[in-house]
């Protein structure tokens, strides 16, 4: 056995081991329908005539130059967020009172700076938990009857609460929120004749 795997090594090894890669030959023949080329030889063909090849050899990538370090990070130069200094409700006031004709009210908001549209910021608000329909951009607004759902309650307490939004529905900051009650304006009076 030891014999037989030692004859077909040393048979292995007198074979020629391959060298560097040799040009292959190339075969043409002619024909009515042109020039036809082939790496085996065609009958009627001949070894075609091939100049050498005129490729370039790529130059060498030139040294890249190390990069600076890194200067650290100053945090007085981070750019920071945009942050809202100040956000309340102003009206309804905490613990008063809305009057409202037909369930509709004025809400008054103080926004510190100014509303930023340009980054696509919108109030939203809620009324006892709920979220009123719509998003708003103004300080001044009303409250439309639909927050209220079904049916309005007058001299109930409602919870009224404000947020500013991003663009994509995220928080940036929230209002305290205000209690307040709803009622109607007395019905004006009509004079006697």
């Amino acid at each position: 056995m030891i014999s037989l795997v030692l004859s077909i090594f040393l048979a292995g090894a007198a074979l020629p081991w391959p060298g560097p890669a040799q040009a292959q030959v190339l075969y043409e023949k002619r024909g009515s329908g042109g020039t036809v080329f082939s790496d085996t030889p065609l009958p009627g063909g001949r070894p075609a005539r091939v100049p050498p090849d005129n490729a370039v050899p790529a130059p060498a990538p030139p040294a890249l130059a190390p990069l600076p370090p890194a200067a650290p990070a100053k945090d007085a130069d981070a750019p920071r967020p945009f942050a809202y200094s100040a956000f309340a409700i102003v009206y309804p006031e905490n613990a008063g009172s809305a009057s409202a004709n037909t369930a509709a009210f004025a809400v008054r908001l103080r926004i510190e700076p100014p509303l930023r549209l340009d980054l696509g910021h919108t109030v939203a608000l809620r009324l006892d938990g709920q979220p009123v329909p719509g998003r708003y951009t103004r300080e001044d607004l009303v409250l439309p009857p639909e927050a209220f759902g079904d049916t309005v309650a007058l001299n109930r307490r409602y919870r009224l609460e404000a947020s500013i939004l991003d663009r994509d529905g995220r928080v940036l900051i929230s209002a305290s929120p205000v209690d307040f009650y709803l009622r109607l304006p007395p019905p004006l009076r009509q004079p006697r004749r």
